[in-house]
């Protein structure tokens, strides 16, 4: 388990680099917290951005919950075993990782307006939550640079604004493996932090939702492109040894 001092400190972390997260709850947890409710399985850590909550996922809550908010589920005991000389680095990279996946924030008023009533709950409608949650994870991963992907290059701009201001404010934080394994064809991030830098600068204290809006330096966007050429070299079957034999 993540030591609660540690869980608290990202949640800091998260109002430092993003004060609009303030607006809702924020709730960071361990994922052992939520163990028994369908998860992801063997990821360093997940994010709901909290548009959404079943019942069974506020009950692991507790007492901790106030209301309808984002989530951050951090794996401690995974994160331990792959970056245990590091460990608490470790977890604010993780953190900076799912942070990236909840911004920009949702309005307070649209996340009051699409949770299950009380009256709702029952044994039927939590069997239906627990099978939706199980099939949405289920579902094989997004083709890189689709609309649906949530590891595009709109993901990577986020990431690296939160890894700059956090650093920037003197937290801790691992680079290694900071957009996670799925971005395999990438380039390191310090080249696409490098490739954002007048950005990171010009911008450290816009709103992740103005920073969406904004046109990202041609440098980012030559790169995710030479990226996605990359992806899509390994996925021709044109260069499927076993076609050249």
């Amino acid at each position: 388990m993540i030591a609660t001092s540690l869980l608290d400190d990202c949640r800091r972390l998260a109002f430092t680099v993003a004060p609009e997260l303030e607006a809702n709850p924020l709730y960071v947890v361990d994922a052992e917290t939520l163990a028994g409710t369908p998860n992801p399985a063997d990821c360093l850590g997940f994010a709901r951005r909290g548009n959404w909550m079943d019942y069974e996922t506020i009950d692991r809550i507790g007492d901790a919950w106030t209301g309808p908010g984002p989530l951050i589920a951090l794996d401690g005991e995974v994160i331990r075993e792959s970056h245990g000389e590091n460990f608490t680095a470790a977890v604010t990279g993780t953190m900076v990782h799912e942070l990236a996946h909840i911004l920009p924030a949702i309005e307070a008023r649209e996340l009051s307006h699409r949770q299950p009533g009380d009256k709702m709950d029952c044994d039927a409608v939590r069997q239906n939550q627990a099978v939706s949650l199980s099939r949405s994870i289920a579902k094989p991963a997004a083709e890189p640079g689709s609309c649906i992907d949530p590891h595009n290059d709109q993901f990577i701009r986020r990431t690296c604004h939160v890894y700059s201001r956090a650093v920037a404010h003197g937290w801790d934080v691992s680079i290694d493996g900071l957009f996670g394994g799925s971005l395999w064809f990438a380039c390191q991030p310090a080249h696409w932090i490098t490739s954002l830098l007048p950005e990171l600068h010009s911008m450290r204290t816009a709103s992740f939702a103005e920073i969406e809006t904004a046109t990202p330096p041609e440098a980012f966007t030559k790169l995710w492109q030479s990226s996605l050429d990359l992806y899509r070299s390994f996925q021709d079957p044109r260069g499927d040894i076993d076609e050249q034999i």
